[in-house]
């Protein structure tokens, strides 16, 4: 789980290592690395699929997106 305050469909490039997402907001910028929230059991270095949840006003995910 990590902390964003953007939707990663509209950023450049993302991608997840060792429980660390690394992105580039926009093509020529440099990578920011935003560390995992939730201490995690899995390696993502590949995950299968990578859920979005936009928060309400008291840090609850209503719904998960698929991205």
């Amino acid at each position: 789980q990590w902390e964003i305050d953007f939707d990663l469909n509209k950023v450049y490039s993302w991608y997840i290592k060792y429980d660390t997402l690394e992105v580039q907001h926009k093509e020529g910028d440099d990578w920011v690395a935003y560390s995992a929230i939730a201490e995690g059991e899995c390696d993502y270095k590949r995950p299968d699929k990578v859920y979005q949840a936009d928060l309400d006003d008291d840090d609850v995910g209503d719904y998960l997106e698929v991205v």
